[in-house]
C-alpha cells in the first residue's frame, strides 16, 4: 500500500474509534413548565393548567447513537422519555397571545458547576375546530466536560379532549480526549520514521 493511503487509512480508522468510544452520552433530566408568568412547576409529575390547557412534567433518561436521542413516548401518568405532554378539554377558549415555557433540567451530560437548564419558551395559539398548539423557539446548546450537547423542542399540536407528548431530541458534539489525539499523532510519527528508515537503507 502506498505509503500516503497507508496514513490517511490510519487517521481515518484512528478518528472512527475515537467517535466511536465517544458516540454514546447519558442524557438524564426532568421537565417542568408553567403557562404565562405563573410560577413553574415543582416536580416532574405536577400539573399546571391554563383555561382548559393542562401541562404534566416528566423525566427522562437515554443514550445517544451517533451523537443522537430522541424523547418521544407516548403521553402518560407519570410521564417517562419524553418533555411532558399536554391535555386539552373539548371546552373551547382562545389560546392566541399567550405563552407556555418548558424548563428542561438536564444532570447529565454532566457539569461541575451544577445541573444544565434549558428555559424554552412557547407561543400557545388556538387552532380551527377547538384545538390548540405550543411553537417553541430556537434550540439551546450547552458545553460540558465532553463536548457540546445541544437541546430542541418540536411544536406541539394537541386535538381537543386528547393528550400529547412534547417531543424533541438531543444531538451531541464530542471533543476527542487528549490522549486519544496524543495516540493518534504518535501514530502517525511512527508510520514516518518508518518511511524514512526505509528511504536511507
Amino acid at each position: 500500500m502506498h505509503f500516503t493511503t497507508r496514513l490517511a487509512a490510519f487517521a481515518i480508522t484512528g478518528t472512527a474509534l475515537i467517535a466511536s468510544a465517544m458516540a454514546q452520552v447519558n442524557v438524564t433530566g426532568t421537565s417542568l413548565g408553567r403557562f404565562n408568568a405563573n410560577a413553574f412547576t415543582v416536580n416532574p409529575n405536577d400539573t399546571q393548567t391554563f383555561l382548559g390547557l393542562t401541562f404534566r412534567g416528566s423525566t427522562f433518561n437515554d443514550t445517544t447513537s451517533n451523537n443522537f436521542v430522541a424523547f418521544g413516548s407516548a403521553a402518560n401518568n407519570p410521564n417517562v422519555n419524553n418533555f411532558g405532554s399536554f391535555f386539552l378539554t373539548t371546552d373551547q377558549f382562545t389560546y392566541t397571545g399567550n405563552t407556555f415555557t418548558l424548563r428542561l433540567t438536564f444532570s447529565s451530560p454532566s457539569n461541575s458547576g451544577g445541573d444544565f437548564v434549558a428555559n424554552m419558551l412557547g407561543s400557545v395559539s388556538s387552532v380551527g375546530g377547538g384545538g390548540a398548539t405550543v411553537n417553541f423557539g430556537a434550540p439551546q446548546t450547552f458545553n460540558y466536560a465532553g463536548g457540546t450537547f445541544t437541546v430542541t423542542v418540536d411544536n406541539t399540536n394537541i386535538n381537543p379532549g386528547f393528550s400529547a407528548p412534547i417531543t424533541g431530541h438531543v444531538t451531541t458534539q464530542p471533543v476527542p480526549e487528549p490522549a486519544s489525539m496524543a495516540a493518534i499523532g504518535m501514530g502517525v510519527v511512527g508510520l514516518v520514521a518508518k518511511r524514512r528508515k526505509r528511504k536511507v537503507a
